[in-house]
């Protein structure tokens, strides 16, 4: 009988060519694995920060929609013989006003309808009333209150607010002096029933005579 081959030495514990083989296939089988969790984690977190974004959205979609506010600007023409009036905000279209003064000047209101103005005409008599014996040019100022319907965004708001007229005074020669208009200044928005109230009590601390 022929003798048997003597075995392979191999090292203690060293694996088998077979064994190495499924080790490495684990290996990748694990590396694979990894790889998706990842993949899910991040799919995970895209579709959190996508789902917020809905959420947030939806939230101010939802969210009452603060009213617009309205601030006039001024500017004189004709010498200061008048103020054109105008939004200080794009999309805001003036559609009717009316302008309160103070019973002092014993002078009506007075409305306009899509050309906001104010005339010195309106109230000049009144105004020389009451102001003080003065030499020369004379500066001051006046309360008026303004109550203007306007279109924004598809949407009719009323606004009531009070504003300052700045006026100058011009002498002359055996005449009254000339009324000149400068500009408007905002006080308060949002009086509502309040406006004529707070008119008279803005003119009499102006005017405590």
């Amino acid at each position: 009988m022929s003798p048997l081959p003597d075995p392979v030495d191999r090292p203690a514990g060293a694996d088998t060519p077979a064994a190495a083989e499924a080790r490495r296939r684990r290996r990748w089988l694990t590396f694979a694995e990894t790889v998706g969790v990842i993949a899910l984690l991040i799919s995970a977190a895209s579709f959190w920060d996508s789902h917020q974004e809905r959420v947030r959205s939806e939230a101010r979609e939802a969210a009452p929609k603060a009213k617009p506010k309205l601030t006039l600007t001024s500017k004189a023409v004709d010498d200061g013989a008048r103020l054109d009036l105008a939004a200080s905000a794009d999309g805001i279209v003036v559609q009717t006003q009316t302008v309160i003064f103070p019973k002092a000047l014993d002078a009506s209101a007075v409305d306009t309808t899509g050309d906001a103005h104010i005339d010195a005409s309106w109230f000049e008599s009144g105004l020389l009333k009451t102001v003080p014996d003065h030499d020369g040019t004379f500066t001051g100022r006046m309360p008026v209150g303004i109550i203007t319907k306007f279109e924004v965004n598809g949407e009719s708001v009323t606004d009531t607010a009070l504003y300052d007229l700045g006026y100058t005074l011009h002498p002359r020669t055996l005449r009254s002096d000339r009324v000149e208009l400068q500009g408007l200044s905002l006080v308060s928005r949002g009086l509502g029933d309040k406006l004529e109230a707070k008119l008279e009590a803005r003119w009499k601390a102006g005017n405590p005579g």
